[in-house]
C-alpha cells in the first residue's frame, strides 16, 4: 500500500514539474544557431484564425514565436549565476531574427490578405517612391486594418452559424409544440 501511495505521489509531481522547451535545452549550448532554433521551433495551434495565413506569413511567425521564448528565457535567467553568456547569446539571436525578418516583411508586408485585396495593395506599394515613407506606412496600415476587418468577419460568421442553428431549433420547437397544441385543443373538442 504504501509503494502505491509513493507512486501516485510520483506522478504527481511529474505533472508539476514542466518539461522545458527544446529552445530553452538548446540555449544551454555554446553552438546554438538560428536555423537549429527554427527547425525545433513547436508552431501553436490557433484553431480558428490560424490557417488563414499564406506560406510567407507562416514563415514570419516562427521568428516571433521564437522572439517570446528567446526573451522568456532571458527574464527566468536573470538571476542565473552564468547569466553573461547566456545574455549575450540569447542578445545574439534575437539580433539575428530581427535581420531575418526585415527583408521578409519588405519583400511581402500583405501576406496575410486574401486574394483581391493582396494583389491591390502589392501594385499599390510597388507605385509609391520608396522615399515617401508616410505613404507606404499608411499602406500597411490600410493592410492591418483590412486584416482585422476580415477576422472581425470570419467571427461574425461563425456567430451567425450559431445563431442560424438556434433559429432552426426555435422553428422546429414551434411547429411541435404548434401541432401539440392543436390535438390537444382537438381531443378537448371531442366529447
Amino acid at each position: 500500500m504504501n509503494a502505491l501511495m509513493e507512486r501516485s505521489v510520483l506522478r504527481e509531481h511529474a505533472k508539476d514539474v514542466e518539461k522545458p522547451s527544446p529552445i530553452r535545452l538548446l540555449l544551454q549550448r555554446d553552438d546554438v544557431t538560428l536555423r537549429v532554433l527554427e527547425e525545433v521551433y513547436e508552431h501553436p495551434r490557433y484553431g480558428f484564425y490560424g490557417d488563414w495565413g499564406s506560406p510567407g506569413s507562416q514563415r514570419l511567425s516562427a521568428p516571433d514565436g521564437i522572439q517570446r521564448e528567446l526573451r522568456e528565457c532571458l527574464r527566468s535567467s536573470v538571476q542565473a549565476a552564468d547569466f553573461a553568456p547566456v545574455c549575450d547569446r540569447i542578445l545574439g539571436l534575437l539580433d539575428q531574427i530581427k535581420k531575418e525578418k526585415e527583408p521578409l516583411q519588405q519583400k511581402e508586408p500583405f501576406n496575410d490578405l486574401r486574394d483581391p485585396e493582396k494583389s491591390l495593395l502589392i501594385d499599390i506599394f510597388q507605385e509609391i517612391d520608396p522615399t515617401h515613407t508616410i505613404a507606404r506606412q499608411k499602406a500597411l496600415q490600410f493592410a492591418n486594418i483590412i486584416k482585422i476587418k476580415h477576422q472581425d468577419l470570419l467571427r461574425l460568421q461563425v456567430e451567425n452559424a450559431k445563431a442560424a442553428t438556434w433559429t432552426r431549433w426555435g422553428t422546429a420547437g414551434t411547429i411541435v409544440f404548434g401541432i401539440l397544441s392543436l390535438v390537444l385543443s382537438i381531443l378537448t373538442i371531442k366529447p
